[in-house]
């Protein structure tokens, strides 16, 4: 039997083994797809509906660096991510618009909380646009405290909650000019859609068995269902994360009675986010920064899932944080 008498030729085998295991290494970093909604503004949005022609509203604040003032925003998608529209009002103050909704005549009514010297709420009411995005000039005052928060819009119908003396009293359905439908005591169960699937969209449980991550959302898109969690780890208060060493999102993807599942697990990382790595970089050892992410909705769009997400950094002092830079990004998800 003859002997192999080249270990150069078994190294060279090795190092192209090693090449091809870091070209897969690489090709799976470069599969996140992160597009930037803010630019250089900083931009906090969250999801606000889906209007009757399949366009994104998203409503929040906006403000550019260094500024003090949120100014309320909306942004109107449309499915291939360009801007359908942009409203931010200048001249209202600090302020953002925390729900939307569109009424059945096309008319969108956005909710806006109003935020007073000591950053506390000091109004809540609603502005109405036309559908592409100009302000009709009708305003609804819903309250000029911060007493009668709004929970949750409908297409006709807004539910708000009623605070006495810091404690929850009740709820109240009102219509779109502020007229109250129904009231309601502090029993009313209000489901916020965190547990949206029951085992009746769902007849294969077992595809959760072992999951104890964080659920993020679900969506149902291309005869799919699609549910998305977060590795759990320590939140804060308001469920925002420390991103620095990145976090793992695991996507689950079924039929519409979850069987024949797919699973496949995402890293992201602060380099993933360009501006936020580029940030990092260029303070580095200057200031105590501290990056987060926030992941909140699945939203379909004509070429696949995207995952809405704001990622931000603070600056730790010792009396207070300051929040440096904020953005609200689409993250696209794969096919399992």
């Amino acid at each position: 039997m003859k002997r192999n008498n080249h270990p150069g030729k078994m190294i060279r085998i090795l190092l192209l083994c090693l090449c091809a295991m870091l070209a897969a290494g690489c090709a799976c970093a470069e599969d996140i797809e992160i597009v930037n909604l803010g630019g250089a503004r900083n931009l906090n949005l969250h999801y606000g509906t889906t209007l009757a022609d399949g366009r994104i509203l998203l409503v929040g604040a906006a403000n550019d660096p260094g500024k003090i003032e949120c100014l309320p925003t909306l942004l109107c998608l449309n499915r291939d991510r360009t801007v359908s529209w942009e409203f931010t009002d200048e001249a209202f103050g600090s302020g953002e618009f925390t729900h939307a909704s569109e009424l059945s005549d096309g008319t969108i009514a956005a909710v806006y909380t109003r935020w007073g010297a000591d950053n506390f709420a000091c109004a809540q009411g609603i502005r109405f646009f036309t559908p592409d995005g100009k302000p009709t000039g009708k305003e609804t005052v819903i309250s000029e405290t911060d007493s009668v928060p709004v929970d949750f819009a409908a297409k006709s119908r807004l539910l708000v909650a009623v605070f006495e003396d810091d404690d929850i009293a009740g709820w109240r359905m009102i219509d779109m000019d502020g007229n109250e439908i129904k009231g309601l005591d502090n029993s009313f169960d209000f489901n916020d859609g965190f547990n949206a699937i029951d085992d009746a969209k769902w007849k294969n449980t077992e595809i959760f068995e072992g999951i104890s991550d964080h659920f993020v959302d679900y969506a149902v898109s291309g005869g799919k269902t699609t549910v998305c969690f977060e590795k759990s780890e320590k939140h804060d208060f308001r469920d925002i994360k420390d991103f620095t060493k990145g976090t793992t999102l695991t996507i689950i993807a079924a039929d519409e009675n979850g069987m024949n599942p797919a699973k496949t697990e995402m890293r992201i990382t602060p380099e993933d986010v360009e501006w936020m790595a580029q940030y990092l970089r260029e303070n580095a050892g200057t200031k105590e920064m501290i990056p987060q992410f926030r992941a909140s909705k699945l939203i379909p769009m004509d070429d696949g899932l995207w995952l809405l997400a704001n990622f931000s950094i603070y600056e730790e002092r010792e009396d207070r944080r300051i929040w440096d830079r904020m953005s609200t990004g689409l993250i696209k998800i794969p096919e399992p």
